[in-house]
């Protein structure tokens, strides 16, 4: 799996989680956005049909007093003990990475009603074959590809009301035949590609191909490196990410070999699988830190590593956030970077005011208006005349 790869199954997953249509730049683009140049708009080159692009910028929604939007101060503690874990029932052992999200708590939170606003959401929802607000807690899976069935990606969701199945079979799998797994039936999509599904009771269904589908419904909760941090996240936090590198250390080490050098400033980080044994990503637009990052090493040794790297990362990510902001020269300094033992944990939106640009950034990177922009700038000279 190349880098081009890993970028498909990251926006998958992110497409999975309900997060939309988020632009996904290369590296090169990356690469060139970080240097903090001002945004250039493409001059109308008086050819019929041609525009004038203008830079998407993030802008926080003025104060509404029908909305309190203010965040209780920052808690930088360490994670407490979860109030109430994630089922694990369906967790196989060959997966390495989780995505667990609470949509409806996401989507109610104050701190996101300027920017997701009710019509918007339930136009949105509407082109879904389950409401996310209806949605209690989403889990969603990836496993390194198989050979025969590609890549090992599964959901299992758990909704507040009854789920109308036919709405979700018509979706996902109009063309099935029901199949006796075990003590368990499941729906069989007769594409071998497709989405099978098994309806676990009325409001809990699992998703995924079949193969990968039957490795989910054998599952035992049999000791994983994934699935051992599982248990320790909080099943109420609004959304957490985990992605294990124990696994898949060597597999990535040997498609970075085969790839292509990663442009300056990335290439620095082509030492991250030695260093890491787990990513960790918490968020909840309820309080602050708006996010927390992070970056389990492998040993104390490594973690000393590591923190430089955090250093960089941070100042690339901080790079395109000020790049696309209403004003550019406003620095949130919204950031911290802590570094205990083996972790190195970044602290994303720390203030209330970096915690509202923060999200105006992220949702602005969403917006089609950003892409004819950078199309506009890399198209070279004439190439209106090639039709």
């Amino acid at each position: 799996m190349n880098r081009n790869s890993w970028s498909t199954a990251a926006f998958v997953v992110a497409l999975a989680a309900g997060c939309g249509q988020v632009e996904m730049p290369s590296t090169e683009v990356l690469a060139e956005q970080i240097k903090l140049q001002p945004a250039v708009t493409a001059e109308p080159t008086g050819r019929a049909g041609s525009q004038t692009a203008t830079p998407v910028r993030a802008t926080v929604p003025a104060a509404n007093p029908a909305v309190d939007r203010r965040l209780p101060p920052p808690d930088l503690s360490l994670p407490r003990a979860p109030a109430q874990t994630i089922d694990v029932s369906f967790v196989s052992d060959d997966f390495v990475a989780a995505v667990a999200l609470r949509p409806r708590e996401l989507l109610a939170a104050p701190l996101m009603a300027g920017f997701v606003p009710a019509d918007k959401v339930a136009a949105w929802a509407a082109g879904f074959a389950l409401d996310p607000r209806q949605v209690e807690h989403a889990l969603i899976l990836a496993g390194t590809p198989h050979a025969k069935t590609g890549p090992a990606v599964g959901m299992v969701l758990r909704c507040r009301t009854p789920v109308n199945q036919a709405k979700v079979i018509a979706a996902l799998a109009p063309a099935h035949d029901e199949v006796l797994y075990g003590d368990k039936a499941y729906l069989r999509n007769q594409e071998f590609s497709g989405q099978s599904i098994c309806f676990v009771d009325d409001r809990t269904l699992v998703v995924a191909q079949q193969v990968q589908l039957e490795r989910m419904l054998r599952a035992a909760g049999e000791p994983s490196p994934l699935i051992d941090r599982l248990r320790q996240l909080d099943a109420q936090q609004p959304l957490a990410a985990l992605l294990t590198f124990d696994p898949i250390r060597e597999l990535i080490q040997e498609e970075l070999a085969r790839s292509p050098a990663m442009p300056p400033p990335f290439d620095q980080f082509d030492a991250l699988p030695v260093y890491l044994s787990a990513v960790e990503l918490r968020l909840d637009p309820t309080k602050l830190p708006l996010a927390l990052l992070t970056l389990e090493a492998r040993d104390a040794a490594a973690a000393q590593r590591l923190e430089p790297l955090a250093h960089s990362a941070l100042a690339i990510f901080r790079g395109w956030l000020m790049r696309g902001m209403a004003r550019p020269q406003d620095d949130p300094q919204a950031f911290a970077i802590e570094c205990v033992g083996r972790n190195v944990t970044i602290a994303l939106g720390t203030h209330q005011r970096g915690a509202e640009q923060l999200i105006a950034r992220l949702f602005s990177a969403t917006q089609p208006g950003q892409q004819p922009v950078r199309t506009a700038v890399r198209q070279p000279a004439g190439a209106g005349q090639l039709r």
